[in-house]
């Protein structure tokens, strides 16, 4: 429990939800009546809802396989690539902003080059790491990449100059918006990188032993810790 504890946030609605999802296909299984019943106690106290609530949730989802397959199916993928539309879209903005506005490259710390999902983003992403001078619109940008891969990243790069014009086109470059705006989306990358981190963690701590559980978790800490980091850099360029 205190794997799942650590990964969820318990006290949402839809923390509750997958807190409970993962456990109670697990206490149903249990073949003893009083050892069922004192897991279904403390889940119910970790989540602070009802008893009554998780009994008629284990009842309404009897047999091995609580989950019925067909929803499981149909809505997943569309979860999923909402999650990938809007991770894409934050990681462009940024990338935006940090193509035009050199200014700004030295209030993103915390990103690092995993946190950027597609190739042309880590491209650009290290390249702007590598030359924090670098002024242009990234046309000029080919080191390291091959001929055929050019073009693409100069479309790429056109699509990210669109946007900065038409979400930031009208605004000082030198503005506290900006620098607001850019932590902003420093820290809701960071959220995003760091929940699908944690899905891929709460998979492998269903599967770890003793000795591999520690690291997770460790891992999981750290996480933590990044996300807190984000969004003190942004309360502290709103103030």
């Amino acid at each position: 429990m205190e794997r799942y504890q650590s990964l969820l946030d318990v006290t949402s609605a839809q923390g509750k939800k997958e807190f409970s999802d993962v456990l109670l296909p697990i206490i149903r299984k249990l073949q003893d009546s009083v050892e069922q019943d004192h897991y279904m106690e403390a889940v119910a106290k970790v989540l602070g809802v009802s008893r009554d609530a998780l009994d008629r949730k284990l009842i309404q989802q009897p047999g091995r396989d609580p989950v019925p397959a067909r929803k499981s199916i149909v809505a997943t993928p569309a979860q999923v690539n909402r999650a990938s539309v809007d991770y894409q879209k934050t990681q462009d903005h940024m990338l935006a902003l940090l193509l035009l506005h050199p200014t700004l490259r030295d209030k993103v710390t915390l990103l690092t080059e995993d946190m950027f999902v597609a190739g042309q983003a880590k491209y650009l992403f290290r390249y702007l790491r590598k030359y924090p001078a670098y002024i242009g619109d990234a046309s000029d940008i080919v080191e390291g990449l091959q001929e055929k891969q050019v073009q693409s990243f100069q479309d790429y790069a056109k699509i990210l100059v669109l946007q900065h014009e038409e979400l930031y086109g009208n605004i000082d470059m030198e503005s506290i918006e900006l620098r607001y705006e850019i932590t902003r989306l420093q820290a809701r990358l960071i959220e995003q990188y760091i929940k699908h981190e944690k899905q891929n963690l709460m998979l492998q701590l269903g599967q770890a032993d003793q000795e591999m559980t520690r690291p997770l978790l460790v891992r999981v800490k750290e996480l933590d810790t990044l996300l807190n980091k984000a969004q003190q850099a942004q309360g502290g360029d709103r103030g």
